[in-house]
Formats: structure tokens, sequence, C-alpha cells
């Protein structure tokens, strides 16, 4: 096997050798532009054995006997990407053929790969009702933050939004395909959804991370302003409204678009919150009370999670 010690100037360090293996080129190029982001050393290797490249142009490869196949096609001087494929580049005497994109597969979202939403992963979806339920949790057990309070007042029937084996079935997909309809435009601002009753959205310089980042900024106008009387007020400041239909008692769903704008350099991203009832000016933000004590007697009857504090089906 041939190993290869990958640098941030590996480039230019190693152009021959990334020159011999470039039957393997994008193979190597994934991974070594992937280390040298991280900045660290590692090794990889090539993922044929090296006697394979010192046989070209050879009539046996020396495994089995079998005819070998060139590395490269001989050229005469000034021919360098002579024969690239139609529809690549030549980059530095390698012919760079664009690579065709394909949208993630989704078990949760099953006719995303259809609509504008297609390349939201499980992933994204997965974090961004974990989050959400995580921050739920701690309202509810008394651990979230308040200024005005301390730590805001214990919730005593406050549903979880999903479990990880029932996600598919409380993961708002409607409104995440009607977010992305307009989402993808990248006009910087929140965009109309029909399939939701309220909305948070964000736009950021994050391109890692987003939907972590959105979501703890919604809900960290809990512990930078505080909501003394547990009330939502039409009146409220906007990132106060965005805690609000984070942490309401009668938000049942959640569905989130994303969307990279590089020419914009910004990443924006949206969450829709299906609720029953709508939040109203003046409602209670969710019932106070020992977590779990009121489970039982939601309209639906619910059970305490086994993770505590959060009602379940």
């Amino acid at each position: 096997m041939i190993n290869i010690t990958v640098l941030q100037k590996f480039r230019k360090r190693e152009k021959k050798r990334e020159q011999l293996c470039w039957r393997y080129r994008r193979y190597l190029q994934c991974h070594l532009e992937q280390v040298i982001g991280r900045k660290f050393y590692r090794e990889i290797q090539c993922t044929k054995p090296f006697e394979h490249l010192q046989m070209a142009n050879s009539k046996t490869n020396g495994i089995g006997g079998s005819a070998a196949t060139n590395l490269y096609t001989n050229g005469a001087d000034g021919e360098t990407c002579a024969t690239c494929p139609a529809g690549s580049t030549c980059v530095e005497g390698l012919c760079d053929v664009a690579l065709t994109p394909e949208a993630p597969t989704s078990t949760i979202c099953t006719n995303a790969a259809n609509t504008d939403a297609k390349w939201i992963t499980d992933d994204f979806r997965k974090t961004a009702v974990g989050m959400h339920n995580y921050y739920r949790r701690l309202l509810a057990t008394g651990w979230a933050e308040d200024k005005k309070l301390g730590y805001a007042k214990w919730a005593a029937s406050l549903p979880e939004l999903a479990s990880e084996m029932f996600l598919q079935f409380v993961y708002s997909c409607e409104s995440e395909e009607e977010i992305m309809k307009e989402l993808k435009n990248c006009a910087g601002k929140e965009v109309a959804n029909a399939q939701a009753q309220a909305n948070n959205y964000k736009s950021l310089k994050e391109h890692e991370t987003p939907d972590e980042q959105a979501i703890e900024n919604w809900w960290s106008a809990l512990a930078n302003t505080g909501v003394e009387d547990n009330k939502y007020l039409d009146a409220m400041d906007n990132s106060l409204k965005a805690y609000a239909n984070m942490a309401y008692q009668g938000t049942q769903k959640v569905g989130c678009g994303v969307q990279v704008c590089k020419p914009q350099g910004r990443t924006e991203i949206q969450c829709g919150y299906v609720m029953d009832p709508p939040i109203m000016d003046e409602d209670p933000i969710y019932e106070i009370g020992k977590a779990c004590s009121k489970c039982a007697k939601l309209a639906t009857p619910m059970k305490c999670s086994s993770l505590l504090g959060l009602c379940v089906p």
C-alpha cells in the first residue's frame, strides 16, 4: 500500500505523486481536502497495491496474471488534458470532472427527494428536533435560566416533540417543504409558511452547524431577557416570541428548512411550529407545576418520558 503523508501544502509538495494516482484522484481528493481543512497530520492510503502502479503498461499486473490497465494514455508534448471528458476542466495537468451530487435518502420525509427540500438530511431533522426537546426538558425540570427569575418555573405537562422511534410521525415534513419553496431564493428574511402557526427565522454566517446556532439563539432570549409571568404577549420582542414558539405547550410539531447562500456569505434557517391551539395574546406559555405531574391530564393522556421532564405517548 502507498502511504501518503498529508500536509496543508500537499498539492505543491506531492504533485507528482498525485499525478501517478490520477485514476484514483476523486477518492484521494475527497479525503485530502477533508484532512487539510482540519489542519492536522494524517496518513491515507491508495486502495490499489503498489505493484499495480509499478506494472503500468505491462501485460500483467501481478495479481492472478490478469491483464493490467494503463494508468494513463501516452501523449505528445502539448497534449496535456487533450482527451479530457467533455464538460471537464484541466486543473494542474489533471482532468477535473464535475461530479453530479446525489440527494440523500430520507426515512423521515420520504417524499423530500421530489421537493425543494431534497438536500436536507435526516441528521439535520434529528438535530433540530433533539435540540428543541433538550431545551424543553431543561424548562420542564427547572434548569432553564431566566434573567428575571434566575431559573424559569417548572412545567407540569410539557409534551416531547418526538422520540427517535416516532420521529417520522411528528416531524413536520409539510412545514419543511413549504419553507424551502422560498428559502432557496436567499431573500434574507422569514418566508411564508402556510403549514405552521408560527415561525422562527435566523440568518447567520455559520456554515458548519447553522441549525444548532440558530436554535440556541432563539432560546437564549429566556436567559437574556426573561419572562417573569410565563405569558405570551403580541407586544413581545421578536426574540422572546422565538423562545415562546419553542417552549409553548401547544407546539406539537416542528419542521425546519436551511439554505446556504454562498453569494451573500450567509446561511438562512427557518423552523415552522405546528400548534394546537395556536398561541394567542396573554396565553400562558406552559402550565406551571412539578415536571410530568399533569401528563395524564392532557387532552390525549400521556406519561413521563424515561428521560424525565417531558410527556410522551
